[in-house]
């Protein structure tokens, strides 16, 4: 498959707002694995590990997300009845528009949210997870390299990554 870009009734959504966010924020710290943040200069050649991770509550780096350089992902928001409807409505809209082939099926959708502070980096990595990225407010430059590419990433790579290695794939300029 390919990146395409898509409209979306997102914005503005009450749900996504800074003040909202930074509630999900405390809840999801509660939960082990949940809440990740790291903040500095960030170059796409650093690793997952080697980042420093914030040193205050989360609700003060969203408060200062403007100035923090921070990078703050929150997992399992769906948890919460009101963005489960909002991963529930949209997921719907992304089955909408994937061929009818079973395989192309949304099973288990999850929610992450991603709240970055302008210009800020973030390092080469890849998911394993299918992922539909959104964005809600502001703007981002994503790239995405293709998957069959291995001088993007190799084989060795590729399976350094599924043996738990996150940190496997390497950032190779002008790939």
């Amino acid at each position: 498959s390919r990146p395409f870009r898509v409209t979306h009734e997102l914005v503005g959504n009450p749900l996504f707002s800074l003040p909202a966010l930074m509630e999900v924020a405390k809840e999801a710290s509660k939960r082990r694995g949940d809440l990740y943040a790291d903040t500095g200069d960030v170059k796409v050649t650093d690793k997952w590990g080697k980042i420093p991770l914030v040193d205050r509550p989360i609700d003060e780096v969203i408060d200062r997300i403007q100035t923090a350089g921070a990078w703050i992902i929150m997992k399992h928001i769906e948890i919460d009845p009101a963005y489960a409807a909002v991963l529930n409505e949209f997921a719907d809209f992304v089955q909408s528009m994937a061929p009818s082939d079973p395989r192309f099926s949304i099973n288990n959708p999850e929610m992450l949210v991603l709240i970055t502070s302008p210009n800020r980096l973030t390092s080469f990595h890849f998911d394993a997870e299918v992922n539909f990225l959104v964005q809600v407010q502001g703007s981002k430059r994503v790239w995405v390299c293709n998957p069959d590419d291995r001088s993007a990433i190799t084989e060795v790579e590729i399976e350094k990554y599924y043996c738990g290695h996150q940190t496997a794939g390497t950032y190779k300029p002008g790939v």
